[in-house]
């Protein structure tokens, strides 16, 4: 691309390597040894504000090289993107205005987007990214532990301290994880019935104002997008209950509408079970709650105490292999 040149190409949604809808288009202006990029694309509506990035790649055989460009915008279905790239050194590269094959967006729910104004087949899934920083990051709910800095000295004493000096500058304590107690919670918030039966039962009633508090009674909610926009949509999210023959795990609801799309965003941000609010079988378009695994313990265990263990951490792998897990299959 030399001289000056202007022209649109068109942004195509694709799945597994497979070409689908018409999303958008790039219009590419260039001028004085400057290359201009307008990107404009329109999706379907999302229940959180999706996270996108824009990357200009050159195609080698088998992979594309991704040179990143910025974040397009999101308004209500519309995203909107400007990016103006010279004609050399491309993003500090030895890449070449003349080297550009096209243009990729990535959302961070996995989907991308691409269009090709050059005579090449392409295959999004082999873009091979410039940073190595993942572009997921929400899947888990936790919050990362904080790390407390390693300040014991490593030189020698010349001198044994005595024990009248080790008495009076006792080591600070170390913060404790609060255990999780259900007692606390139902003694705390209101019991509601949402559901036609008994299989998540004793579910209490919190608002999103509760997330704060949730700490105290050893449950992690972190900054999980899909759980905040459920619960702050319908004023209101869930903790339930499921007993089995030894075991009772206890849940984490967050109210949605039942529907494909909305499945694929519950499972990527760590919430894979769906249970309708009227039926034993889940229809499009049936309210219900997303749900997982917070924690489980053996049934008629004693109560738990706040000394007790913090409560098991409710990762990926633990909500997979949980008995709500193996419940929801069947």
């Amino acid at each position: 691309m030399s001289a000056y040149k202007r022209f649109v190409s068109y942004l195509y949604e694709y799945d597994r390597q497979k070409k689908g809808k018409n999303r958008g288009f790039v219009r590419v202006e260039i001028r004085d040894h400057q290359c201009r990029l307008e990107l404009h694309m329109t999706l379907p509506s999302c229940p959180f504000i999706p996270v996108f990035r824009a990357y200009a790649f050159v195609t080698r055989p088998d992979t594309l090289h991704g040179l990143f460009l910025g974040n397009p915008a999101w308004k209500q279905g519309d995203v909107y993107g400007q990016f103006q790239i010279p004609d050399t050194n491309i993003c500090n590269t030895s890449w070449n205005l003349d080297d550009i094959d096209g243009l990729i967006v990535v959302c961070d729910t996995g989907q991308r987007y691409a269009t090709c104004w050059s005579d090449c087949r392409i295959s999004p899934e082999d873009l091979l990214l410039p940073e190595s920083v993942p572009l997921l990051r929400a899947a888990s709910l936790e919050q990362p532990e904080s790390v407390e800095p390693d300040t014991a000295d490593t030189r020698s004493d010349p001198e044994p301290a005595s024990d009248s000096s080790r008495s009076s500058t006792p080591a600070p304590a170390r913060a404790q994880t609060p255990a999780f107690s259900w007692k606390r919670l139902t003694e705390s918030y209101p019991q509601v019935t949402p559901f036609f039966d008994e299989e998540i039962h004793n579910c209490l009633q919190l608002s999103p104002k509760d997330l704060s508090h949730l700490g105290s009674f050893g449950i992690s909610c972190g900054n999980n997008q899909f759980f905040l926009y459920g619960s702050h949509a319908f004023q209101h999210f869930l903790l339930g209950k499921m007993e089995h023959d030894d075991t009772v795990c206890y849940v984490l609801a967050v109210p949605g509408i039942y529907e494909e799309r909305e499945r694929l965003l519950a499972n990527l941000f760590g919430f894979p079970y769906f249970k309708s609010a009227r039926a034993k079988d889940a229809q499009p378009g049936h309210f219900g709650y997303w749900y997982r695994t917070i924690h489980t313990e053996p049934r008629n265990s004693e109560p738990i105490s706040p000394e007790s263990p913090p409560a098991e951490s409710f990762s990926e792998e633990s909500a997979e292999n949980s008995p709500a897990a193996r419940a929801s299959r069947t």
